[in-house]
């Protein structure tokens, strides 16, 4: 059964709702550069381990870890703490965009996933990431 794990350094984004304006609809940049991002990294470690994409019709296992960081203001006794995050930013929010990122890169459609697990962890800073395990 092939795995993948891929780990995207910095602060993760979580998914935003697209905007609607007499112009069209869009999604707000930031979300949209991450996506890229995240993208991007699972396919050099897809690359590089060799892989092809699931097949279509092949159940995939999906596993995100966002690691957040501490805000600036917290205590430094706290702040140097690894908790579980039940902060304002939704687990399925990380879970779309880390989905999203794995169309046609990972699998062929998010379609495929059968089983998801999402974790949100505060961390120090200088260790937040946006972890990706997919396994089919």
């Amino acid at each position: 059964m092939p795995e993948l794990r891929c780990v995207v350094p910095g602060a993760p984004v979580p998914a935003a709702r697209p905007r609607v304006t007499r112009y069209g609809t869009h999604n707000p940049r930031r979300m949209t550069d991450y996506l890229q991002v995240v993208r991007d990294s699972l396919a050099v470690e897809m690359r590089r381990k060799g892989l092809s994409p699931a097949p279509t019709g092949v159940p995939v296992t999906f596993v995100v870890l966002a690691a957040v960081p501490w805000a600036k203001g917290t205590r430094k006794a706290d702040a140097s703490t690894t908790v579980p995050y039940a902060g304002h930013r939704d687990a399925s929010n990380f879970l779309k965009l880390a989905e999203d990122a794995g169309n046609g890169v990972v699998y062929e459609d998010d379609a495929q996933i059968t089983r998801a697990v999402v974790e949100k962890w505060r961390v120090p800073r200088g260790e937040e990431r946006l972890e990706i395990t997919a396994s089919w």
